[in-house]
């Protein structure tokens, strides 16, 4: 009877996890799109959101017990992973969030991952149906969610979604963009 109990206890803890993952990851975004409507520099709420981070893992770490120093080789691996895929991923995201709805920059800015596969695939990586599927599917729902905005909305959706896709916008205001006209 114990040996089933411990397997149950073990998926419902799991199950927490998920559930307080996804609430934070959700959240976040209504968050960060109202601390920049009431006047937040996106570049500062970047830097603080990487350095609360940075705090709560350090202490999580400390209160396990698990911290240990990095070795001198793996600082400049550390230092790149901080600023590119923490800080400047934040401040893309916030400069994004400007102009696109906090839905949306999160769908788009998640997407990032079905990028990977086709990297993988260019470089000679073998991808296998179920893989390629799933990207194609993400991908199919990305253009549907990305194409309907764009549609009903002005050149300014375009500009902010490239934001939030890590490029940058075009060279002058997003409010002197013209209207897109649906099929024009």
């Amino acid at each position: 009877m114990r040996e089933s109990a411990a397997p149950a206890s073990g998926a419902r803890h799991a199950f927490v996890q998920l559930v307080l993952a996804i609430a934070l990851f959700g959240f976040s975004w209504p968050v960060m799109k109202t601390a920049l409507e009431d006047g937040a520099a996106p570049l500062w709420l970047a830097a603080g959101r990487a350095g609360l981070s940075a705090l709560t893992s350090f202490a999580l770490l400390i209160a396990l017990r698990r911290v240990r120093l990095p070795r001198a080789r793996d600082l400049p691996i550390i230092l790149t992973i901080g600023v590119f895929q923490l800080t400047a991923f934040f401040a893309l995201i916030n400069l994004g969030l400007r102009y696109v709805p906090a839905g949306r920059s999160a769908v788009l800015a998640y997407t990032t991952s079905l990028w990977l596969v086709p990297l993988a695939a260019a470089s000679g990586e073998r991808i296998g149906l179920r893989r390629l599927s799933g990207v194609l599917l993400g991908l199919l729902g990305s253009s549907f969610s990305s194409i309907r905005s764009i549609s009903r909305s002005s050149g300014a959706s375009c500009s902010a979604m490239s934001f939030c896709c890590s490029r940058r916008c075009a060279g002058r205001s997003p409010s002197s963009i013209p209207a897109a006209t649906p099929g024009g």
